[in-house]
């Protein structure tokens, strides 16, 4: 093989083996998005199954002072905020988080 494409080839393995490493340092960055346990403004307190296909969840949103707590009906086809209220100390003893 002449220099160039063997320069060419050692490139290009280079260049598919940095894509992972830099997809594994961008999942642990604070840029890496919103998944589960990510959010600081958006935490799952309690779910209450009550049917295959529908659900009471209880979520707290905001930070510091702006926090609150929605219970939400949750069904395949829509969201429903059910009620609205302070955040409490802990969660209770029965919440599935």
């Amino acid at each position: 093989m002449p220099d160039g494409a063997m320069q060419s080839l050692l490139s290009f393995i280079v260049v598919l083996a940095l894509i992972p490493a830099a997809l594994w340092l961008l999942k642990r960055s604070p840029l890496g998005g919103t998944g589960p346990g990510k959010s600081k403004s958006l935490r799952s307190v309690a779910v209450l199954p009550l049917s295959a296909t529908q659900r009471v969840v209880t979520v707290e949103v905001g930070t510091g002072i702006d926090r609150k707590w929605l219970v939400l009906g949750v069904t395949p086809h829509q969201i429903t905020t059910l009620h609205t209220l302070p955040p409490q100390e802990a969660a209770p003893l029965d919440a599935a988080v």
